[in-house]
């Protein structure tokens, strides 16, 4: 498949906010990178791409050819935030979309003979593709906002920092936005039967009250009769 090509939506979309396994729904805009550090100062463009994760989900935006500099994506991802998420962080990593030259697998054969074993391959990201680095945000930021305990909708966006091993390598613009799952409305339901519940206990009182004083006139009557 062309990578150039790649879906814009993030996967596994099997799970939606009426499902007691999700609380809520976050939206992830991958606007813009500027002041990417050149990782091969022989050629002055790159093809750039970003990979967004959050727990076991993923998604892969396209590939921007030939940039110069600052690329712009404009690419949108889903996610449904599932039970457990304030311990899950989202990360976004940059990566350039190198092609595979006789230089990489002529490395990755001298590697093979010396018996030295590349790290586990990443099935969105060929080790052979350069990442510049990536941000990491954890969703609790989010979750605990004061409007997401309201049941608000959240919208936290800036730009990041895109780190490698402790250092900046630039700067990537994210809009994210939070959606906490709507409330049932089982309470009000119950409140409404509780209401009609004490409203029939209500008419049978007065019923029976009504009636007793009927019988307290009846009695009376009996026991003093009108004189004509």
């Amino acid at each position: 498949a062309d990578d150039d090509a790649m879906p814009k939506c993030a996967v596994q979309n099997n799970l939606d906010l009426r499902s007691p396994q999700t609380i809520g729904l976050l939206e992830v805009e991958i606007n813009a990178a500027k002041h990417l550090k050149k990782h091969n100062e022989l050629f002055g463009s790159s093809d750039p791409y970003c990979v967004v994760k959050l727990g076991n989900m993923n998604g892969k935006s396209k590939v921007l050819r030939g940039v110069e500099e600052n690329p712009t994506w404009d690419d949108n991802f889903q996610f449904h935030a599932p039970v457990g998420s304030e311990n899950l962080s989202l990360e976004v990593i940059i990566v350039n979309h190198d092609e595979e030259s006789i230089l990489t697998k002529g490395a990755d054969k001298l590697d093979e003979w010396a018996g030295k074993e590349h790290e586990e391959e990443d099935p969105l990201i060929p080790h052979h593709h350069h990442r510049y680095g990536s941000v990491t945000i954890p969703l609790q930021s989010l979750l605990n906002d004061p409007k997401a305990q309201q049941g608000k909708e959240v919208v936290k966006e800036e730009w990041f920092d895109v780190m490698s091993e402790g250092k900046g390598q630039g700067k990537i613009y994210l809009c994210l936005t939070y959606k906490p799952k709507p409330k049932p409305k089982a309470a009000v339901k119950k409140i409404e039967f509780q209401t009609h519940w004490w409203d029939r206990f209500l008419d049978i009182w007065l019923g029976t009250l009504a009636c007793s004083q009927c019988r307290v006139r009846d009695n009376a009557a009996v026991k003093h009769p009108k004189q004509h």
